[in-house]
This record gives C-alpha cells, sequence and structure tokens, in this order.
C-alpha cells in the first residue's frame, strides 16, 4: 500500500472542498475574498512555525534539510521582496486588505493552526513528514491551480497580484519530492512504521478541512448580509 494511495479520499475531499469548487467557479465577491486573502494570510505565516516545529523532530541532519529548504523559500531564498508574506500582502491589496497586523483569525483558522503546531512539535519524524509531505505539500499544486484559475478567469488580478500562488506551483513539487526522498529512506527495507506517515498525512487534512469549512461558511454569512442590507 503507498501513502497516497492510503490517503487518497481525504486528498480528493479537500480538493472537491465547497469553498474551492465555488472559489474556482467564481462564485464570490470581492469582499468574500477579502475574508480568504486574510485568513490565508494567517496561515501563511503560521506555516513557517510548522517547519520550525517539524524541523526538530527530524533526527538527522540530510534528512532535515528537506524542511530547510523549504523554510528558505519562504524566505524568497534570502530576497525579502520574494518572501512568501510579502507576495502575498500584493493579493490582500488587490482585495482591498490595508492594515495586515490586525487581522482577525477565524476560530477555525486558530483551530488549524493550534491543530498543526501541536502535531509539529510533538508528532514523531514521520509524522510530521508526512503531515507537511503528503498531508500538504503533494496537494498544494492542484489546489493552488484551481484557485489562480478561477481568480484569473472571473477577475482582473495582475500576475503580480497572484505570484503568491504562482510562487508555489513552481517550487512546491521539489518540496514533495524532498520530503517523499526522505520517507522513503526512513522506511526502507522496513515499511513497519508506514501507518505513522498515514496518520500524520490524515490529521493534516483533518485540520486543513476545518480551515476551509471555516470560510465557506464564513463566506456564506457575508453573502447572507449582503441580501438582507
Amino acid at each position: 500500500m503507498s501513502i497516497h494511495s492510503a490517503i487518497s479520499k481525504e486528498l480528493n475531499d479537500v480538493l472537491d472542498h465547497p469553498f474551492i469548487q465555488s472559489l474556482s467557479n467564481g462564485e464570490y465577491s470581492l469582499n468574500e475574498l477579502k475574508l480568504f486573502a486574510e485568513q490565508y494570510y494567517l496561515l501563511s505565516g503560521a506555516f513557517v512555525d510548522f517547519l520550525l516545529l517539524a524541523s526538530t523532530r527530524i533526527k538527522n541532519d540530510s534528512n532535515r534539510m528537506a524542511f530547510i529548504e523549504n523554510l528558505f523559500d519562504e524566505h524568497g531564498r534570502g530576497n525579502h521582496e520574494a518572501n512568501h508574506r510579502e507576495l502575498l500582502k500584493r493579493f490582500l491589496q488587490a482585495v482591498g486588505c490595508k492594515n495586515f497586523e490586525k487581522i482577525k483569525p477565524l476560530v477555525t483558522t486558530s483551530a488549524y493552526i493550534h491543530g498543526m503546531r501541536d502535531l509539529c512539535s510533538t508528532g514523531s519524524q514521520l509524522e510530521v513528514l508526512g503531515a507537511l509531505g503528503p498531508g500538504c505539500e503533494a496537494f498544494t499544486v492542484d489546489q493552488y491551480t484551481l484557485i489562480t484559475n478561477g481568480l484569473e478567469k472571473h477577475f482582473d488580478f495582475t500576475k503580480d497580484e497572484l505570484m503568491f500562488f504562482a510562487s508555489h506551483i513552481a517550487h512546491d513539487p521539489k518540496h514533495t519530492r524532498d520530503i517523499d526522498d526522505v520517507i522513503a529512506k526512513l522506511l526502507k527495507d522496513d515499511d513497519s512504521k508506514l501507518h505513522q506517515v498515514i496518520t500524520g498525512a490524515k490529521k493534516s487534512i483533518i485540520f486543513e478541512n476545518i480551515f476551509w469549512d471555516g470560510l465557506y461558511e464564513g463566506c456564506g454569512e457575508i453573502k447572507t448580509a449582503n441580501k438582507v442590507n
């Protein structure tokens, strides 16, 4: 049994999430996209924490490089303007967000962040590899492609404003391969601990869906309020 076949249902569920589908179909207003952008900005900042915490769980310097390289990309490989938070700010500004420091997390966003921080700080090295590899990086390209296609088709965002998503689409396949290589190395000739990788991946996707559930509900509330007004 491969890791990806073991979590295929979970992967399909997260890509078919109603929020992602609604966004890719152009069903959200600019105000609803603002909620999405703000909450995702909080996730982007927290993802750095996940990588840092997960790095402490990896016992070998060579294996740890899968996360260190990812961290370096997150920080623009030394170029502050290419820092992923800076790239995402371009999208936030395009949807009307001006004060990045005063963004308040939804309850579900906080639940996602706290859940992932706990998983990455206490899980075994195979669990954190599963959480950030098969349970995260492995489907980001497909997820961001759906998001980007929807934004490009239904809105007039520039390539610069969507650079955050394009950057991940370009880089994340390598991050996925790097993590998969470490997992394969650790399980070589002994797949008795494969369940740890699968457990980590499934937990990560559960937290991911909690985040998207909150956004879907939040955008629904905005739609209802607009109809009333």
